[in-house]
């Protein structure tokens, strides 16, 4: 618990710091962000196979697929008498027929998907890879991590190295490649339509050493429910009536 509560107040302080250094911006009308979960898996190999399975379709999908892909990878990891299932060795990953990964036929992922996870798992199979050494340098900045992973493996981008370094605690990552995060931008900062990743990339410039902090704050400006006059809340609600009417007449 005092590795939590260690963490907790580091959070706290990097918000306040955050907040001063942007005094003028006022994000602190937003509150203060929660403090960041742990990761999910302490393996970097299992918790990146993760991100990739859930970039760019539903999570409902994404929830079956992951479960057959973990189903898979506890199988051979028994085959082979290993004592836990937490780590996945990124040769073990690597060495997976396509065929058992792919489609139908295997665990649902698809063919990008499957060069991203293998990609990867080859890259951390050598630790003098560039994506192992970027992702094992703690004074590299996120950027650069971001720009050395991302080019090194195919349809593995920018906003799913992005998302797995925030969750592993790095502090300096504006997400701006996440158009939520970018639909945030746009509320928060009153334009006219939801700005590019270049544009995005100047706005934040500025934001100072804890960029993580104003991307929680964006990703909260985009995920707030609209606030709605009560003529507007009653329109809503009868557009819904009429759409559940429907939807039991078929």
């Amino acid at each position: 618990m005092a590795v939590r509560a260690d963490a907790t107040k580091q959070w706290h302080s990097v918000v306040t710091e955050f907040i001063r250094h942007n005094r003028d911006q006022e994000f602190d009308k937003y509150g203060r962000p929660a403090t960041p979960l742990p990761p999910r898996f302490p393996d970097t190999m299992k918790r990146f196979a993760y991100f990739i399975t859930y970039q760019a379709i539903s999570a409902r999908c994404c929830d079956s697929i992951w479960d057959q892909l973990v189903d898979l990878v506890e199988h051979l990891l028994l085959s082979l008498g290993a004592d836990t299932y937490d780590a996945w060795p990124p040769g073990l990953v690597a060495s997976i027929p396509p065929g058992e990964l792919y489609g139908r036929a295997g665990v649902g992922l698809s063919r990008s998907k499957i060069k991203a996870i293998q990609g990867l798992a080859r890259e951390l199979a050598s630790p003098s890879s560039a994506t192992s050494v970027a992702l094992r340098d703690p004074t590299r900045s996120s950027s650069e991590v971001i720009r050395v992973v991302s080019s090194q493996i195919k349809g593995l981008g920018p906003f799913t190295v992005a998302s797995f370094l925030i969750e592993s605690g790095r502090l300096d990552i504006a997400n701006y490649h996440d158009v939520v995060m970018r639909r945030g931008l746009m509320l928060h900062y009153e334009l006219p339509r939801v700005p590019t990743v270049a544009q995005a990339a100047r706005l934040t410039a500025t934001w100072g050493a804890y960029k993580t902090v104003g991307t929680k704050y964006m990703f909260y400006v985009a995920n707030r429910p609209p606030r709605m006059s009560e003529a507007e809340c009653h329109a809503y609600e009868l557009a819904a009536r009429v759409r559940r009417a429907r939807r039991a007449r078929t």
